[in-house]
This record gives C-alpha cells, sequence and structure tokens, in this order.
C-alpha cells in the first residue's frame, strides 16, 4: 500500500492554488500597441477614422455596342427625365478609411441587386432612346488616395449583372474599369465592358 506524506499533500495543494487563481480579469501586455479603428461617433484618439454611410447612385458607361446604365431602373429613369428630383436609383453602402498618414481608401457597394439597362450605342444618352434589355446586377467601386494622401490615387469599379432583352433572349453584362490619378489627369488602365 502507497501513502502521500502529508509534506507532499500540502505542497500539491498549495502549487494546485496558486496555479488555479481566484482573479479572472483580462491582462493586456503592457508594452504592446493595439490597432485602432474609430467611427465617426468616437472621440478623438489614434489611429484610422471610419465613416459608414449609404446613398442613391446611377452611372453609365459605354462599350461591346450599347450605352449601360447601372443604378436606375426603366421606372427611374422615365423619372429621372422627366425632371422629377427624386427618382428609383441604386442603393450604395459607403465604408471609407482615413488613415493617420492622411492616406484613405473607400469602398462602395451595392444594396442588393439593382437595376441594369442597356440602351442602343446610337443613343446620345438615357433619355434619348427607350432601353433595347433590362435586368439587374450587382456593383463594387474601390478608391484610395483621392484627398490627396502619400501615394498615387487610384479607383475602380466592377458591376456584374443580367439583362433580358425584348425577345426574350438573356445577355451576361460586364463592367470593369480602373483608373489613376496622375499630375497630367486620368489614366485609363482597364476599360471593359463585355455583353454576351
Amino acid at each position: 500500500m502507497c501513502r502521500a506524506s502529508p509534506v507532499a499533500i500540502i505542497v500539491a495543494c498549495g502549487l494546485t492554488a496558486a496555479a488555479c487563481g481566484t482573479d479572472s480579469s483580462p491582462t493586456a501586455p503592457e508594452s504592446a500597441s493595439v490597432p485602432s479603428l474609430r467611427t465617426a461617433n468616437s472621440p478623438p484618439a489614434p489611429g484610422a477614422m471610419v465613416f459608414r454611410g449609404n446613398g442613391g447612385f446611377f452611372s453609365t458607361w459605354r462599350g461591346d455596342g450599347f450605352l449601360v446604365e447601372i443604378g436606375a431602373t426603366a421606372k427611374g429613369v422615365t423619372q429621372f427625365c422627366s425632371g422629377a428630383e427624386d427618382f428609383e436609383e441604386g442603393e450604395s453602402l459607403d465604408h471609407f478609411v482615413e488613415r493617420p498618414n492622411g492616406g484613405e481608401s473607400s469602398l462602395f457597394k451595392s444594396d442588393g441587386k439593382v437595376g441594369l439597362l442597356l440602351f442602343p450605342e446610337s443613343a446620345e444618352d438615357i433619355c434619348s432612346a427607350p432601353p433595347v434589355a433590362q435586368g439587374t446586377g450587382l456593383w463594387t467601386d474601390q478608391g484610395s488616395n483621392f484627398l490627396g494622401g502619400p501615394g498615387r490615387a487610384n479607383g475602380g469599379f466592377r458591376f456584374r449583372g443580367q439583362v433580358t432583352d425584348r425577345s426574350g433572349q438573356r445577355h451576361h453584362v460586364l463592367v470593369v474599369v480602373h483608373s489613376q490619378i496622375r499630375r497630367d489627369g486620368f489614366h485609363f488602365i482597364v476599360d471593359k465592358v463585355k455583353v454576351n
């Protein structure tokens, strides 16, 4: 029969109590710096400042034999062309980050699927001809350094959607644009519209 000595039991209990402790509050390293992301409602502090919001949008782009309108529905275009101040347009979710070094970046995404209209290439604008196809799609726009932060300002957007023409045929639409602002103006690096 094996017996533990009373001294060994006391030492084991003391080590167990010291290891378990009663203070359960978390501790942080004393010298570590933690990154800070502040919102527009936060008090001043070091780190990046984050702004979030939403708003309406629509845009047009030419390519692949069409004038492509992104954001507004056919009803919204009719309202816009009749001079209405409020009309149906796409809703965007905005995420803007201002970094401590003065640079910034932005992300704009459509809040779900938004209107997509194709007009004939000959159309002067969206009010000069009826659309030849309509549908919906998703839009994302990103940019950085547009407010004069360090580095070259650049931005771009991507839109992917699907439309149905008057004969009932469906088409996929892809619009990809990437540009930079240099000292001598805008430079388009990617400018692609595909309808198939």
